[in-house]
């Protein structure tokens, strides 16, 4: 659905009475500047089969490892309890509406209710991120730009996004929250830092905070909180690691689990310079 980055990926999954998944993850794998981003989502498929879960893979790229052009303005729901059935193309009805290039890099969200998708489409007016209705008709624009990163609330009721746009001359970054019901839309100061990249939003289980990885210029990435009430932001990496990846909350929220692994400048590129590392952290960035 997109060319931006090799380490797209998408997983749909479905929760069976005894609780064994099946898990559908779609991407490609090639090689790249960090090599191990490359091809992480392989690693989803191997561990969850290991922990007895029915796991596929469906590659999708040609035999020079790009995506297929042909593919990229289709949106496909498939059933995984039904690997072999024919999958539905929800934009076929949709005259103008294609998926935009930057979903490439964000996972399809679904609502609480499982009935109305989260994505990046683009129309005649640009892009945005938009509501689908799974049963059918036109998408609901919620916010326009360029989405470089979105999560949902717990509950379902909110959408954290990161978006792109042009103001006068000028790309804009910023990390916006708005109310699905209301469409209140807030957009987060986080002291004036100035995101550069904010990426793995993951929210807090109390739904007031979030957790990202991100970084302002040419700073490697490190790992932030956002207490959304207070728009402040607290810096939960730099006394342990640096640079910092992939952060999610603990169930009961009270600590930050993130990885870390340095990275050595070889030739043109970048390789591991030493082992990944996994972090746990209390709420102010110390180590547990």
């Amino acid at each position: 659905m997109g060319r931006r980055a090799p380490e797209t990926g998408i997983s749909l999954c479905r929760v069976g009475a005894d609780r064994r998944l099946t898990v559908v993850v779609l991407g490609y794998i090639v090689r790249g500047p960090l090599g191990g981003l490359a091809w992480h989502h392989i690693q989803y498929v191997m561990g969850l089969r290991r922990l007895g879960h029915d796991a596929y893979f469906v590659e999708d790229s040609d035999e020079n490892n790009q995506l297929s052009d042909s593919d990229q303005e289709k949106l496909f729901l498939i059933d995984p309890s039904d690997p072999e059935g024919a999958p539905t193309d929800l934009l076929a009805q949709l005259t103008g509406v294609v998926v935009d290039e930057a979903q490439a890099n964000l996972e399809i969200l679904f609502s609480a209710d499982g009935n109305t998708l989260y994505l990046a489409l683009e129309n005649e007016h640009g892009p945005g991120m938009y509501a689908l209705p799974l049963a059918g008709g036109p998408p609901t624009l919620l916010v326009e730009g360029t989405m470089l990163d979105a999560a949902l609330s717990p509950d379902g009721s909110q959408l954290a996004m990161f978006r792109e746009t042009e103001e006068t001359g000028r790309r804009r970054r910023r990390l916006l929250v708005q109310e699905l019901e209301s469409g209140r839309t807030t957009t987060m100061l986080m002291g004036g830092l100035g995101f550069e990249f904010l990426t793995n939003i993951s929210w807090h289980p109390d739904g007031n905070r979030l957790i990202f990885m991100g970084g302002t210029g040419n700073s490697a990435p490190d790992i932030y909180s956002l207490d959304l009430a207070s728009d402040e932001v607290t810096n939960l990496s730099q006394r342990v690691a640096d640079p910092a990846f992939m952060p999610i909350w603990s169930p009961d929220g009270r600590q930050a689990i993130f990885t870390s692994q340095h990275y050595a400048v070889r030739g043109r590129g970048f390789e591991p310079d030493g082992p990944m590392l996994i972090h746990l952290v209390d709420d102010l960035g110390t180590a547990g």
